[in-house]
């Protein structure tokens, strides 16, 4: 049961983070433009607006595979 419990767990992290992750690109559109047409240094900005959103709480490792694979 301690296997499942994980698995619930990191799955529930990545749905939540993929949606705060979504939440916030669709607030800043003109930014997510800027970003892929080479603004790599707007990543700073999207992390910390997600932890933001998140209260602190987001994994910044997972998010920032989330933020940089929906930003492709």
């Amino acid at each position: 049961t301690e296997l499942f419990e994980a698995q619930t767990d990191k799955h529930c992290n990545i749905s939540k983070s993929l949606s705060t992750v979504k939440s916030v690109l669709s607030s800043f559109p003109g930014e997510v433009e800027r970003y892929i047409n080479g603004e790599k240094k707007l990543l700073g900005m999207f992390m910390g607006q997600i932890m933001k959103a998140s209260g602190g709480k987001a994994d910044p490792k997972l998010t920032n595979e989330i933020l940089t694979e929906l930003l492709k």
